[in-house]
């Protein structure tokens, strides 16, 4: 929410089109999802499901989450390219 709110202002300036908006929203939303924290639901949910303790829980979403983070972000700016 603070990114949108940041970069909200920079849209509107930047000539970009539809596509390229969806892909700052998608890059945005993957940005999110890296270094997710205890408070997430998602993590209570996987760590409950998988029988973790939450030591373990927080290591392995940790890294799950950066590394989706990534991929996304990476995806991103692939699509970027052909947009």
């Amino acid at each position: 929410m603070t990114t949108a709110g940041i970069l909200t202002p920079l849209l509107h300036r930047a000539d970009l089109s539809t596509g390229q908006l969806s892909l700052v929203a998608l890059a945005m939303g993957a940005g999110a999802l890296g270094l997710s924290h205890i408070n997430d639901a998602g993590y209570w949910m996987f760590t409950m499901l998988a029988g973790l303790d939450v030591p373990a829980g927080l290591r392995t979403w940790t890294v799950l989450t950066t590394v989706m983070g990534c991929a996304g972000f990476a995806l991103t700016m692939v699509l970027w390219r052909l947009a």
